[in-house]
């Protein structure tokens, strides 16, 4: 897809790693940029390059009159004064994928959405099939739009935050991993998140692809009006056209016929969650051409997401700063090798449930609460578990090097958002590690 900017006025709202990239694409193509930011420009790092103007403060004060569109940041909700005004006045409201994808040349596009295992996926999907990967993994579209060509296989993350925004993306594949109650105070409300994830396959044409998780709770009203070609990936079976398990093994099903693809004994991740991850990824990449059988003990999972932080004094300690929500923990937990000191924490969005507790039996040892949503966590585990209160992700680093055993594993899989004390989940891993190291000298051994 080929477009212009030329001389347009382009408001940039949001100056985060998405608003930076498209800000200097677009001015590198003529167009005449102002950013927004509800931070001032020398509280931003790094420096956003190419603006004209800066703004901040009240984003409702905006005068939009001045503008030809506003491209927004995944951090904006609809609901934001700013794209309220923009609506209203009918000036283009896109988010940073969609001007990614307006340049593009003709590219076959795996599109993967869910609310848990997004950048695994993708992640797979690059190692399975050496494809360029683009999108909510953390590099923005508009970073890669000079590198592709004709032809080659581009896998975007896309997340709920960026489908609305995203008129333009209707993927040869789409994948839909799950969908749990999440983003609520972006959205609204569950119904609104649904819809945000739907839109993309409902955008779909009947020569395109979709791609769905067979075990998913209201799979059957999600799919309502779709027109793709749909197949499944099934952890508990084989599905009559996709990829599924029976035993140890993986196959790709065609009309009740299968075709071995792999072992899971190869497969280095551990958990349910991982194995669908997998199983959507070789089925994506089937669609797309790739049907040789995977290498997958090769593959490397993103950082933060189950990572091994260290073994110190036979304590294992693991880094899943990525758990942000309660259904990414509860699959931590499921994950885990007992006995278990689990930490939680950070900000609160509110979703907990007791099958958390429930599973937590028998594996989880002693749970440390932290930051924000610390109240609530003890709440949660009251009764059941010793809970001990720590009101940093510092402090509860400490608690754990305290608490733990040989051969204890020390969880920190938040459950929760890192904004509360961080940036990001990055920050927040980057430091538990770094303050796990600090710590070692100081774990007791009996």
């Amino acid at each position: 897809m080929s477009a212009s900017c030329e001389g347009k006025k382009i408001l940039i709202a949001g100056m985060g790693i998405s608003g930076r990239s498209a800000a200097a694409f677009l001015s590198a193509r003529g167009a005449r940029i102002t950013a927004y930011d509800r931070k001032p420009v020398e509280e931003i790092e790094p420096a956003p390059a190419a603006p004209e103007n800066f703004l901040t403060g009240d984003p409702g004060e905006i005068d939009l009159s001045v503008f030809d569109e506003v491209v927004v940041s995944p951090g904006i909700p609809p609901g934001n004064p700013l794209i309220k005004k923009a609506v209203k006045m009918k000036i283009p409201v896109k988010s940073e994928l969609q001007v990614g994808l307006e340049f593009s040349p003709p590219v076959k596009i795996v599109s993967v959405t869910g609310t848990n295992g997004k950048t695994t996926t993708c992640a797979l999907l690059e190692y399975i099939t050496g494809g360029r990967t683009a999108g909510n993994i953390g590099k923005p579209l508009t970073g890669e739009v000079d590198r592709l060509k004709r032809g080659d296989f581009l896998i975007l993350e896309a997340s709920s935050y960026q489908i609305p925004f995203t008129p333009s993306l209707s993927p040869d594949v789409g994948v839909l991993l799950n969908i749990f109650p999440e983003h609520i105070e972006w959205h609204g409300n569950r119904r609104n998140y649904m819809r945000s994830k739907k839109i993309m396959f409902l955008r779909q044409s009947p020569e395109q692809n979709a791609v769905f998780n067979a075990r998913m709770k209201g799979l059957k009203k999600f799919m309502k009006g779709i027109k793709s070609s749909k197949m499944f990936f099934d952890v508990e079976g084989l599905p009559e056209n996709g990829v599924g398990v029976s035993g140890r093994k993986i196959f790709f099903t065609e009309s009740g016929c299968k075709k071995f693809v792999a072992s899971l004994d190869e497969y280095p991740l551990k958990g349910r969650h991982n194995v669908e991850n997998l199983l959507a990824a070789l089925c994506a990449a089937r669609i797309g051409g790739f049907s040789e059988k995977p290498h997958l003990s090769g593959f490397k999972a993103p950082p933060h997401r189950m990572e091994n932080a260290g073994t110190f004094k036979g304590v294992n300690y693991v880094d899943d700063s990525k758990s942000t929500n309660f259904h990414s923990t509860l699959n931590a937990v499921k994950a885990s090798d007992a006995p278990v000191i689990l930490m939680m924490g950070g900000r609160s969005k509110g979703i907990c449930s007791r099958a958390l507790v429930k599973e937590s039996r028998g594996k989880v040892k002693e749970v440390i609460a932290f930051g924000e949503s610390a109240p609530e966590v003890r709440r949660l585990f009251k009764g059941s578990f010793p809970v001990h209160i720590a009101e940093s992700l510092r402090e509860a680093v400490k608690t754990a090097a305290e608490l733990a055993r040989p051969g204890f594993t020390v969880l920190m899989s938040p459950g929760g958002s890192s904004f509360d004390e961080f940036d990001d989940y990055v920050q927040r891993g980057e430091k538990f590690k770094q303050w796990v190291k600090e710590e070692q000298k100081n774990i007791r051994t009996i």
